[in-house]
């Protein structure tokens, strides 16, 4: 079966956010597309298509140019530069301070899971408190579409890493 398009995908360097190569895919079915989105977005990638941006659309685009280092992303957003790091670190506490202490998370992740545990305590990725289920979703996201884990994040803002310091 196939949805009868052609699918594009260019994935970037991270350091220099430059071309590495280009995809070309007749997709034969869902889990394909899915393939290659998660490709797209673990490497900082314009999938061309069904587009799931990485990052929640008011926030609008990153920094085209980033310092050369790599870390972990607040937001269980992946890797990259500390110039990015430190802008979606000022896109969540914007957030927090206009919306009650609500933070967007990746769109890719999808919808958080509708039914919770009913304790609090805090999310993994700097989200503030939340139930087990929703750390735990977190978690799980992070790691299956950007490769990121909790012990790298925590190691970056309790000083261990050269991350973005919170305030």
């Amino acid at each position: 079966m196939s949805d009868g398009q052609d699918h594009y995908i260019e994935v970037l360097d991270q350091a220099w956010r430059t071309p590495r190569y280009a995809l070309l895919a007749h997709v034969a079915d869902a889990k394909v597309v899915r393939q290659l989105q998660m490709l797209g977005e673990g490497g900082h990638g314009i999938w061309r298509g069904n587009q799931v941006s990485k990052y929640p659309k008011l926030w609008g685009s990153p920094p085209m140019i980033g310092t050369m280092d790599y870390r972990a992303f607040p937001g269980g957003y992946g890797h990259g530069s500390g110039t990015e790091a430190r802008w979606i670190q000022e896109h969540m506490d914007q957030e927090k301070k206009e919306n009650n202490g609500r933070i967007s998370f990746p769109p890719a992740f999808g919808e958080p899971p509708a039914i919770q545990t009913d304790d609090l305590r805090p999310l993994p990725f700097g989200y503030g408190m939340g139930s087990g289920t929703i750390a735990a979703w977190l978690e799980q996201k992070a790691l299956e579409l950007y490769g990121e884990t909790v012990e790298e994040y925590n190691a970056e803002v309790s000083g261990n890493g050269n991350g973005p310091q919170r305030k």
